[in-house]
């Protein structure tokens, strides 16, 4: 399964891209909202893991944007300010999870699959 990882954090990204890959999963980077045009390309990739706060502007953006143009795959949001009120505005915004940093694999892959099962649901 492909997922983009929509992280600025060369750090971060490379911890996520790692725990992913010992999950089975194909992972790419993207380190800005900009780059999103840039891998999004057939063949469509299968979920998103996007932090919230990114140098070019608000994760939450793509996450609303990926939802309007039709995207009903997982996402999940991550960020370093955690709380009830980041969980409740990213799943508010359509994401499917949300993660505070530092993620661990374990938790990301549960996260990953659990939302995979409730899209598969919403869509049957």
């Amino acid at each position: 399964m492909t997922i983009i990882i929509l992280e600025d954090s060369p750090v971060a990204a490379l911890m996520l891209r790692l725990q992913l890959e010992l999950y089975g999963y194909r992972p790419i980077v993207a380190d800005r909202l900009g780059a999103l045009v840039e891998v999004l390309r057939p063949p469509m990739p299968k979920a998103f893991i996007i932090d919230r706060r990114l140098p070019d502007g608000d994760g939450l953006s793509a996450v609303r944007a990926l939802r309007a143009a039709g995207f009903d795959g997982p996402i999940l949001v991550t960020s370093g300010a955690g709380g009830d009120a980041a969980r409740a505005e990213a799943l508010a915004a359509g994401a499917d999870g949300f993660l505070e940093k530092p993620t661990i694999g374990s938790l990301l892959h549960e996260a990953l699959l659990v939302a995979e099962l409730q899209r598969g649901r919403r869509a049957g």
